[in-house]
């Protein structure tokens, strides 16, 4: 399964492709969002989009996901956060997950098992 991961802190995202990885998933990682619609337009679109709310200058974790909608209107979005007032009045749609940092391996996988409807996912 393909994977948009979108995080600007470079541990984190080495971090949490590896967990995907070792999960049997095929991750392609970007530090910002400019740059991962750039490389998901290279690549097939993803089956989910895994995004920080908090990406720097630019496009923030929430236009990165209406611009992923625009692009494939059937991908589900897992948007993270080390910072819980980023959801504060948000309201989440079937196809999107919120998901407060810190978390573990597993609910991490689970959030994005529950989108993108494969229950088996787990770490290796």
């Amino acid at each position: 399964m393909y994977v948009l991961l979108v995080e600007d802190d470079d541990l984190i995202r080495t971090c949490l492709a590896e967990v995907m990885t070792e999960a049997g998933f095929e991750v392609v990682g970007a530090p910002d969002a400019e740059s991962a619609l750039e490389l998901a337009g290279a690549v097939r679109p993803p089956r989910v989009v895994v995004s920080d709310v908090n990406l720097g200058p630019g496009m923030d974790g929430f236009a990165l996901a209406a611009a992923a909608r625009r692009r494939w209107p059937t991908v589900p979005v897992l948007l993270m956060s080390g910072v819980d007032a980023n959801f504060a009045g948000r309201h989440c749609g079937a196809t999107e997950r919120f998901l407060s940092k810190p978390f573990s391996s597993n609910a991490f996988l689970r959030s994005i098992a529950a989108l993108t409807g494969k229950p088996e996912v787990r770490p290796a």
